[in-house]
């Protein structure tokens, strides 16, 4: 994904007999440099899904209902739509 650089594209699974109690969408690679970056779990629609975000490099700020937590690179998060949180990167922040 490096080397294409950022992007995002769909993918998707054949029907099969086992029970996938996950299934992937889409998948991207993004390096956001600003305070644009900016997502609220009650923003993103009614629809119920999940985000998996692995940083790579540089750290964004996660505030959990009353909780904060920077997610630094080699770290995970997982956070489910709708809910109340939000993350995001500062400016001159990557």
């Amino acid at each position: 994904m490096r080397a294409r650089g950022p992007g995002r594209r769909s993918i998707s699974f054949a029907r099969t007999r086992n029970h996938l109690h996950v299934m992937p969408t889409s998948t991207g690679y993004e390096i956001p440099t600003g305070s644009y970056y900016r997502w609220s779990g009650e923003e993103r629609g009614r629809t119920p899904f999940a985000v998996v975000q692995h940083t790579l490099s540089g750290a964004g700020r996660l505030q959990y209902e009353r909780h904060f937590r920077m997610i630094m690179p080699g770290e995970t998060m997982l956070v489910v739509i709708p809910h109340r949180h939000q993350y995001w990167i500062e400016d001159g922040e990557r």
